[in-house]
């Protein structure tokens, strides 16, 4: 689905400016690279609930199983898609900062911790229950 979106979004804004034109393919990059940001938003903030809830059951994946805690958590949204991969094709990261998780995506640069980073934080739960 997020392909289909993408896609259609982004020939949607190109055919307005002239797809062949290098304001078009700028206008498509961007276009491709907003919907993208926003699915990117989307499925960080769904897995830190996933995250929330498996520490009610005690079930907290390392950061090594993480992308596999994604695919057993959300291969009912999208049985074709490699869902540990963000919008970009790059991994999702999980980390722990001392009081929070964090669920990260690197973003269109695709490396961590710059500017374009979408991120969702977690409180871990032995600070909730101080």
């Amino acid at each position: 689905m997020l392909k289909q979106l993408t896609v259609m979004v982004a020939l949607t804004t190109a055919a307005n400016v002239g797809m062949g034109t290098k304001e078009g393919q700028r206008i498509k990059r961007q276009a491709v690279d907003a919907t993208r940001s926003a699915a990117a938003t989307y499925e960080v903030h769904l897995m830190a609930r996933e995250l929330h809830r498996a520490q009610i059951n005690d079930r907290v994946p390392s950061r090594w199983d993480f992308g596999r805690f994604i695919e057993e958590e959300f291969h009912s949204y999208e049985p074709d898609r490699e869902l540990s991969l963000d919008p970009w094709g790059h991994p999702y990261r999980l980390e722990a900062t001392g009081e929070h998780y964090v669920v990260a995506c690197d973003g269109p640069d695709g490396l961590a911790y710059s500017d374009d980073d979408i991120e969702a934080k977690v409180p871990i739960r032995d600070f909730l229950y101080r």
